[in-house]
């Protein structure tokens, strides 16, 4: 069975926290946090994808994927638009480019890689 693993992204003044939990076999919690610092020029959704993106890189497997993310995030995941980005290469349904997206093409790319079990808002 796939490891089940839990990411929730939290934003707090400059810092966007990516929060890993994952249970082991025998029942043991596992926790590990990623921060990212907001840069210059970052807006706030921004911030949420790089958090994102920073607790996927630290998946050394597939898992089976638990989502706890801001709006913006949940809906592009759970709606299919972040495939739509991909094949359209970041264009929107309108045909306007995707803000963020060298980071939304990175989150995609890691995103294949595992099962998504469930996404929270």
């Amino acid at each position: 069975a796939m490891k089940k693993v839990k990411i929730s992204i939290r934003i707090c003044g400059k810092t966007a926290t990516a929060n890993l939990l994952y249970v082991d076999k025998s029942g043991k919690t596992h926790r590990s946090v990623k921060q990212v610092e907001k840069g210059p020029g970052d807006t706030r959704a921004a911030v949420e994808i790089k958090a994102l993106l920073a607790g996927l890189q630290a998946l050394r497997e597939p898992v089976e994927l638990e989502l706890s993310a801001p709006a913006h995030i949940g809906s592009a995941v759970k709606n299919g638009w972040l495939d739509h980005w991909a094949a359209s290469g970041g264009k929107k349904y309108d045909g306007k480019p995707v803000k963020c997206w060298e980071l939304w093409e990175q989150v995609h790319e890691h995103l294949q890689k595992h099962k998504i079990g469930g996404i929270h808002g």
